[in-house]
């Protein structure tokens, strides 16, 4: 199993340096200049030729990255080029603000987002998937899988803006943009991941538990006659966690693709509103630091999932040690 391990880390190093190097040499031919877009209407040769020179823009791009990788694995990603008093376009000598100090807010606040939708899916997936596996075939049953799959068709866009519509406009109850992370402006952001992501997780929990509810040892459970409250609690769940505890690793990769549009889309100071801000900016910096942090969620979340297979999953298990 040390084995595993020690190539699966290795797998994820090599995936974060080929995510780091895309996300460089994407960043820096993306159409657009910084020292332009830093100077706006001031721009002129002179002045853009020296902000490129404060910024190290003139240099071949393999020095650039090296330079970038080496402050990176310190974690300093740089100052913004928008932010701060008096970032590069008035002074070569003032920098903006530090890309570290300026994301450290904005990944508190998508944690907490995050967290929060986290948590209720993993109690609605199971509540909804255990009831629709136990009562398979009825009304019910066809009631969950239905929405599910509804929400799931629909993409994170489109279902935040219904949401929107309904209990923003036409219900006035709650507020339709979250700009600061309140309990009520938290609502509309979480209820919007949870429906999107519900319709694959209940479905998949739905699955694992009907699989244990076909073993030997619950069907002898049921003609002991014992109650099926007992069975469900004793039996059922902790045999069906291993599939269900990888259901929720992978859907925490992909909250990573979602919460960015819904960030974006309410206006919730995040991740994503940083992310598509500093884009539009065009400030280099910062959107290489957000490409990072995101990429290295969505590698570690995978790793994750990886090994809750690896720990829970006897099969898995003797196939690693083999």
């Amino acid at each position: 199993m040390g084995r595993y391990l020690l190539r699966r880390s290795a797998l994820a190093i090599a995936s974060l340096f080929a995510l780091t190097t895309l996300v460089f040499v994407g960043v820096n031919f993306l159409p657009g200049d910084p020292a332009t877009a830093v100077l706006g209407k001031s721009a002129t040769p002179e002045k853009v030729a020296s902000i490129q020179k404060a910024l190290g823009l003139n240099k071949p791009i393999w020095e650039m990255y090296t330079n970038w990788i080496t402050h990176a694995l310190q974690l300093d990603f740089g100052h913004s080029l928008t932010y701060g008093t008096g970032a590069y376009g008035y002074s070569d000598a003032v920098q903006g603000t530090a890309v570290s100090e300026l994301i450290g807010g904005s990944l508190k606040n998508t944690a907490i987002l995050a967290s929060v939708s986290m948590i209720l899916l993993i109690i609605v997936s199971l509540s909804l998937g255990v009831y629709s596996a136990m009562h398979r075939g009825s009304i019910a049953d066809s009631g969950v899988q239905f929405f599910g799959l509804f929400f799931l068709g629909l993409p994170e866009f489109v279902l935040g803006a219904l949401i929107i519509i309904a209990f923003a406009f036409y219900w006035p109850i709650l507020p339709a943009i979250s700009l600061d992370v309140t309990p009520k402006n938290l609502v509309l952001p979480v209820l919007t991941l949870v429906l999107v992501m519900m319709g694959s997780t209940v479905r998949l929990v739905r699955v694992g538990v009907i699989e244990v509810l076909k073993t030997n040892y619950v069907v002898t459970a049921r003609l002991r006659g014992i109650p099926e409250r007992r069975i469900i609690m004793r039996y059922v769940i902790p045999n069906a966690i291993a599939p269900v505890m990888q259901v929720f690793a992978i859907a925490t990769g992909l909250f990573v693709g979602g919460v960015v549009v819904v960030e974006y889309l309410f206006g919730y100071p995040g991740i994503g509103t940083g992310f598509v801000s500093a884009a539009s900016g065009r400030d280099y910096p910062v959107v290489q630091a957000y490409a990072v942090v995101l990429g290295c969620t969505y590698i570690v979340a995978n790793f994750a999932v990886d090994l809750i297979a690896l720990l829970t999953n006897p099969k898995m298990r003797a196939k690693a040690t083999s």
